[in-house]
């Protein structure tokens, strides 16, 4: 979300001229995908016990058309934080990692059109009874698209010197839990009340595990007034929180009217893992979703999509343009849209274009 926001200021301060040499930049070199998805669950959980092995297999599938796809895959580490971070780090170094359990193969295969492949791969905990609690890591699985240096298939005519490549992935995570051992410590890390660009409230509510078993819990907020009368319970969700990472609920209050609240926010793990915090909110009258430069915002685009009209583009060239504007104004605001509507971009509310 950090780098969303910093994207839309730079857009709302840059010139036009920039995002005119991008988007033709994006017309004139249209980047390869590389897909084969996995088939089946993206998490694989398993309880053992010290010393035990287990085996199993993953399914990859080409489906995306009539060429074959290359793949590999590769481990790393896994941590979240409730700031949005993300990091994969080099497997086995983070203290609760099990990558150096995991064996798998092939780790390099190409995979025939309307075909599928399998990847087989085997965990073994290590015969330690100090091991308590969840360990994980993460198996990701890559395409390679054929232009890549990487890839063992070249293409008709060669690969190109210059070019940009988008590369697809996929995570699969290892979750091994010993047997019943350990138990999750859930702690409130904060809770901050939002506007929405849109319009509304948004509760965040920060979550963390400092135990050492990872927990799912369903988290939800009642809401009382000063009657002490309770006006309804809002839910956020379920959300996995391994040991020592954090996430991040995200409550709608927007229909909750303005005054000040007594907030029981409740997590419910199961079985006896119920926990809670107490808070008081102060919901304030709605605000107008439009801020502070948006008008000038909205000027930028208009002639951002008028200037397009004067570049020599092919329809097929155009049509990509206007959608990529579109996409772009989702990101901005309604009052964006609108703004292009009226300059004919399709991809809008009032003109329906192919972004769906």
């Amino acid at each position: 979300m950090r780098a969303m926001n910093e994207k839309r200021q730079y857009f709302g301060q840059g010139c036009c001229s920039s995002l005119t040499l991008a988007l033709l930049a994006l017309l004139l070199a249209v980047p390869t995908v590389a897909r084969a998805s996995v088939a089946g669950r993206l998490t694989r959980e398993r309880t053992a016990q010290v010393g035990e092995k287990y085996q199993g297999t993953i399914l990859l599938s080409n489906r995306t058309g009539t060429e074959p796809k290359e793949v590999k895959l590769y481990q790393t580490d896994y941590l979240f934080f409730c700031d949005g971070t993300t990091q994969y780090g080099e497997p086995g170094k983070v203290k609760r990692s099990n990558a150096d359990w995991i064996t798998f193969s092939p780790s390099h295969l190409t995979i025939p059109p309307e075909s599928t492949a399998l990847v087989n791969y085997t965990v073994e905990v290590p015969d330690e009874e100090s091991l308590t609690g969840t360990y994980w890591s993460m198996l990701m699985v890559e395409g390679i698209p054929k232009e890549s240096p990487e890839s063992v298939v070249v293409p008709e005519g060669g690969r190109t010197g210059v070019g940009i490549l988008q590369i697809v992935r996929q995570g699969i995570q290892f979750v091994t839990h010993i047997g019943d051992t350990g138990s999750p410590k859930p702690r409130f890390i904060g809770t901050k009340l939002l506007a929405k660009k849109e319009g509304g409230r948004v509760l965040h509510v920060d979550l963390g595990n400092e135990g050492d078993r990872w927990m799912k819990p369903m988290l939800w907020v009642e809401l009382f007034n000063e009657d002490g009368r309770s006006i309804g319970k809002f839910e956020g969700g379920i959300m996995r929180i391994y040991p020592g990472t954090s996430i991040r609920h995200r409550i709608d209050l927007s229909d909750v009217p303005e005054g000040e609240y007594k907030a029981l926010v409740v997590g419910d793990a199961g079985g006896d893992n119920i926990f809670g915090a107490r808070y008081t909110l102060k919901i304030p009258k709605r605000e107008s979703a439009e801020g502070a430069g948006s008008i000038p915002v909205a000027e930028k685009l208009r002639a951002l999509s008028k200037s397009l009209r004067t570049i020599a583009l092919t329809k097929p060239q155009y049509t990509l343009a206007a959608e990529i504007l579109a996409t772009c104004s989702r990101f901005i605001g309604p009052y964006v849209r609108a703004c292009l509507a009226g300059c004919g971009i399709p991809g809008s509310d009032e003109s329906p274009g192919p972004i769906k």
